[in-house]
């Protein structure tokens, strides 16, 4: 199984949104800045669910640290 790891800045503040039926949801997008590559950053959207987007909206500020590890 592939995996994939991130390590950025966020770009903006995060903003907690709920589905109909309740459940918490966070988009938020990542300024990563490729390695070995002089001036060039890639911009990357995730979404996060659940506790981890109310962990994400209440921590989580514009330019702050982040990581994120998918498959």
């Amino acid at each position: 199984m592939n995996s994939c790891n991130f390590i950025g800045r966020l770009t903006a503040e995060p903003e907690l949104r709920r589905t109909q039926q309740g459940t918490a949801c966070c988009s938020f997008t990542l300024a990563v800045k490729r390695p070995k590559v002089k001036d060039t950053t890639d911009f990357h959207e995730f979404v996060v669910w659940q506790q981890g987007a109310e962990y994400l909206c209440q921590y989580g500020h514009k330019c702050d640290l982040v990581g994120v590890t998918g498959y």
